[in-house]
């Protein structure tokens, strides 16, 4: 899969050797275009980074771990609102985009009970309870350097807003893949 998505990114058909025009995969005589497949930016990252890049675009969002985590902790099915309230103060927009697009990913599955008023819960999937051990690990994390991450926040602003620190011999930060 991620072979023929980095295929289709170089604008080249999956039976094609050379690729045609559309950097993004959107000309018309792009193989992409023509298989109904435009490649986004996002595509761009999840197909040629690492795999974490793979696994930040299946997170992505704001409210994506924080759901995750609840989703698991709880390990039974919740209502929207009672979700809503867990992860106060997300909005129904944000936590209704973000259950979405955790859906589509296999991660959360959506079960709509036929009621009046209709009953509709959340819960997670297999595939994504495999995300424990992640998503433990980033809160092991976070609880461990909690007292060194504050210092760094509250001793980094400088009086005039900017950041302490900000000089042109500070070296300058590189990607990790």
């Amino acid at each position: 899969m991620i072979a023929e998505k980095a295929r289709i990114f170089a604008g080249m058909d999956t039976n094609e050797q050379q690729a045609p025009h559309g950097y993004w995969g959107t000309s018309p005589a792009s193989g992409a275009a023509r298989n109904g497949h435009v490649i986004t930016p996002q595509d761009a990252v999840e197909t040629l980074l690492c795999p974490v890049g793979h696994f930040v675009g299946l997170i992505s969002g704001k409210w994506a771990i924080p759901v995750l985590y609840r989703l698991i902790a709880v390990d039974a099915p919740i209502r929207f609102n009672a979700l809503q309230r867990a992860l106060a103060p997300v909005t129904q927009k944000e936590l209704t985009r973000q259950l979405r697009h955790l859906a589509q990913r296999g991660l959360v599955a959506r079960e709509v009970h036929a009621e009046v008023p209709p009953r509709v819960e959340y819960r997670i999937t297999p595939l994504g309870r495999t995300l424990w051990p992640a998503l433990a690990s980033l809160a092991d994390w976070v609880r461990t350097h909690e007292g060194d991450l504050q210092r760094h926040e509250s001793g980094a602003k400088d009086t005039s807003g900017g950041i302490s620190g900000d000089t042109s011999e500070d070296t300058p930060l590189t990607p990790f893949y």
